[in-house]
């Protein structure tokens, strides 16, 4: 600003101050003293609102001087995010815009397209949160609006998968060196599926195939706890949580008959009367039983302390025949 007296000379040392004629607050318009040239020069002026404006000097008595108009842009407005994490179906979502560069609070609105069902954005927080019901990709804009009306916008792109589920929801236990296979399978995604250990460790000699085989013999016993994920063909992502069983002792032997099970027959001495004795030995989860039948021709019954127990084995019968009621095998 150039102050100058009635003779068009510099008048140095005077008090300029400046004001703003429009909307909105002047920053850096305080007072400055003209230098020997009779100029004030003011440094850092700002206006916080956008829109045509103009600025008055006042030098003490001196005629005010009103500038030419002008107008003041808006400040870029940034929306942060820049893009959104995928959702699930199902499970709650939630993320805050954040708008910056102008001149706060703002106001957040959806101004092009829409939210996915069950999402809703706050207009004063930028909190898009909800559940959302539906899979799928929604496109839709958010423009934020500072208090000088100054607005800014970004589009986003939501991607919301289907809530995969893993089965069979528990595996069965294993055994010690015995093959164990189990497969694991997913739904409600698109196939095919890629399967891992996410969290925790699978039995040692046990293994899981990318296609889902749980598959091995293992060879230590104890209870472990992993999960697995499943990520399908569009990358949407699921797991399940599992707990398997290692017994100690091998699991029950089944369609062994044919190749393990040993049987024979022979006859007892005259002191028996000619009994037949009909011998069987068959695989169990503790190692070989041996089952001796007896048959008499001649329908005799024999007293329990004449075949042969061992004394506390005869006391257990006795015992359990004693009883009102009951199953002996």
């Amino acid at each position: 600003v150039s102050v100058l007296d009635a003779y068009g000379n510099a008048v140095a040392g005077a008090s300029v101050e400046l004001s703003l004629i429009g909307s909105g607050m002047l920053t850096g318009g305080g007072a400055v003293a003209t230098d020997e040239a009779g100029l004030a020069t003011f440094a850092g002026l700002s206006i916080d609102m956008a829109g045509t404006k103009q600025l008055t000097a006042n030098s003490g008595s001196l005629e005010p001087a009103v500038s030419a108009s002008f107008t003041v842009s808006c400040a870029t407005i940034v929306l942060a995010p820049s893009t959104l994490d995928p959702g699930t179906s199902g499970t709650p979502y939630e993320v805050v815009i954040v708008a910056s560069g102008g001149m706060s609070p703002y106001a957040y609105a959806v101004t092009l397209g829409t939210l996915p069902p069950d999402l809703a954005l706050h207009p004063s927080t930028g909190l898009l949160s909800g559940t959302p019901i539906a899979s799928g990709t929604f496109d839709f804009t958010v423009t934020a609006t500072d208090t000088a009306g100054c607005t800014g916008e970004r589009a986003y792109s939501l991607r919301l998968c289907p809530a995969i589920a893993l089965l069979p929801d528990s595996l069965a236990s294993a055994s010690i060196g015995v093959s164990y296979n189990q497969t694991i399978t997913a739904s409600d995604g698109t196939a095919p599926y890629r399967f891992a250990v996410t969290s925790g460790a699978l039995p040692s000699g046990l293994s899981l195939a990318s296609g889902g085989l749980l598959s091995g013999t293992p060879t230590e016993a104890g209870a472990f706890a992993f999960t697995i994920g499943a990520t399908a063909a569009d990358s949407c992502t699921g797991s399940g949580s599992y707990s398997l069983d290692v017994l100690a002792v091998p699991a029950a032997v089944t369609d062994l008959a044919p190749v393990r099970v040993a049987s024979g027959h022979a006859s007892a001495g005259p002191e028996l009367g000619g009994v037949e004795l009909r011998i069987s030995v068959f695989p169990t989860v503790r190692g070989e039983k041996i089952v001796v039948r007896l048959f008499d021709p001649s329908n005799r019954s024999f007293d329990l302390a004449t075949l042969g127990f061992e004394e506390d084995t005869l006391k257990s019968l006795l015992k359990l025949l004693s009883r009102p009621s009951g199953l002996l095998l």
